[in-house]
């Protein structure tokens, strides 16, 4: 195994990007240019140092692996510590193959304050990168927080006309969630004498009582549920959305929100998993209404992007129906269906992007007729629509087969009302393609042109790894095997 610090290095060089960036000088057209060439350089490296991270993990391990500490701070328990297993390698997988793929999606359309902007991109890559290979709790809160800070100046500075509300709405909702994580963190971290992941586990339900435990599990719960996010949490996603630019709106749906189940996963079934499993039917309850509700709340809009947005909502149900099942089938299967989400979300972001571009509407209402007009973007615009309803071969079908067994397995009558959720995905998605791309040609579409060469890279990408997930998804149930065997049966 080659002992170099290939996970700090995937954490520190966008942030050496960043720097480089901060040194930019020129006239505007000079500054535009050098900034977007750091920018993508910058992230096309970073992804070569997750394929050798990906080379250097072994599947057929279930611990932490190519781990880095540094220790910090004399006994209080804060360090640097990082590694990485089958949970973080695919949340590694997806946030280097987006994060190339976001900066191209915005090449021509960032115009002002293009240094700040790629610098709060890169500035977020590192924090999402380190956020998920923190062993140390304390760092991953700090990077884990230090997500909104680059979240809320994309969304203030790029976006919308309504853009400050949705702004302020986003970081006081997520805020809020981060005061209550962070006390159950210290409180946890402080009677433990750790704050290393490893050291929390199987201990911490033995360690309080009954009544702490609850509270505990419950301020967690809320912080974590604040940022996938889960019902009746969920208001501020729909607003951040809308008004974030499109790349801002590809990175949050594609992994920021991951975020949460990434954190339910890593510290909710390491430190309670009696309690999660007891908490399993009030969790399935919100996660169906979720799927249910946000499905209908989809299908009602006529902005593409608040449709999207919903839809999201929707489907991060699954993911915390998934985790809660507590079975190996089930959280291998929301942890696909993260990854799935993220890329399919990601591909339709942009594909409003392109059509809004064109024709400077989201409306379905204006649109009409567009496979006649620009028949390659409609049909990337089909396979997007087909990964959005879990179509057989397609990455959304795995995550949300292998959820859906998981939790007939625990209950029928959840798992039937799981599967309504199934049924309404198609229902909305397909009314979106028929909306906009079927019918009468209307006359805002009339003279638009059809998809470029470098927006069809773009989508090629996404639709390659929809296709691979779907088509041979023994790859990934590979690379978490061994460790959710390891979670399950701790």
């Amino acid at each position: 195994m080659i002992s170099f610090p290939f996970l700090t290095l995937l954490l520190v060089l966008p942030l050496v990007g960043a720097l480089l960036l901060f040194f930019i000088k020129g006239s505007p057209v000079q500054v535009l240019r050098n900034a977007r060439a750091v920018a993508l350089w910058t992230t096309c490296c970073t992804f070569l140092v997750f394929l050798v991270v990906w080379q250097e993990f072994d599947a057929a391990k279930s611990h932490f692996q190519l781990v880095h500490t540094i220790p910090m701070f004399g006994g209080m328990g804060i360090e640097y510590s990082v590694g990485v297993d089958g949970v973080s390698l695919l949340m590694l997988m997806l946030t280097s193959v987006l994060m190339p793929l976001v900066i191209l999606a915005g090449w021509s359309s960032i115009q002002t304050r293009p240094k700040l902007y790629y610098m709060a991109l890169l500035c977020m890559q590192s924090f999402i990168t380190g956020a998920f290979i923190s062993l140390n709790v304390i760092m991953f809160y700090v990077l884990f927080e230090s997500v909104l800070i680059p979240m809320f100046l994309l969304i203030g500075i790029w976006g919308g006309e309504h853009r400050v509300y949705a702004t302020y709405k986003f970081f006081l909702f997520t805020f809020f969630g981060s005061i209550l994580m962070l006390v159950a963190f210290l409180v946890i971290g402080t009677y433990v004498q750790s704050f290393n992941v490893a050291d929390w586990k199987s201990v911490i339900e033995e360690s309080f009582s009954n009544t702490v435990s609850h509270a505990l599990w419950w301020a967690l719960f809320i912080g974590f549920a604040i940022k996938i996010p889960m019902i009746p949490f969920h208001t501020w996603l729909p607003d951040a959305h809308v008004q974030a630019p499109a790349t801002a709106s590809m990175i949050l749906a594609g992994v920021l929100l991951k975020l949460g189940g990434y954190a339910m996963i890593r510290f909710h079934l390491l430190a309670f998993p009696a309690l999660s499993a007891n908490y399993f039917p009030v969790v399935a309850g919100l996660s169906i209404i979720a799927i249910v509700y946000a499905s209908l709340l989809a299908w009602s809009q006529s902005d593409m992007k608040k449709l999207v947005a919903y839809s999201s909502i929707a489907h991060m149900g699954y993911v915390t129906l998934g985790i809660y099942s507590q079975s190996a089938i089930g959280v291998k299967g929301a942890v696909i269906q993260m990854v799935s989400h993220g890329i399919i979300s990601a591909g339709l972001f942009y594909l409003v992007d392109m059509l809004y571009r064109r024709t400077h509407t989201r409306d379905m209402h204006h649109y009409g007729g567009v496979v006649s007009i620009a028949p390659k973007l409609s049909a990337i615009a089909f396979i997007f629509i087909l990964g959005l309803i879990s179509l057989p071969i397609t990455s959304g079908f795995v995550g949300e087969i292998m959820v859906t067994i998981a939790v007939f397995k625990v209950s029928q009558l959840m798992g039937i009302l799981t599967v309504v959720g199934v049924v309404l995905a198609p229902i909305y998605g397909l009314s979106l393609y028929r909306q906009v791309f079927l019918g009468k040609t209307a006359e805002v579409v009339q003279k638009i042109a059809d998809i470029t060469l470098k927006e069809f890279a773009i989508c090629s990408v996404l639709i390659m790894m929809i296709a691979w997930i779907g088509i041979y998804p023994k790859t990934v149930i590979g690379v978490l095997d061994n460790t959710v065997k390891h979670m399950v049966k701790g």
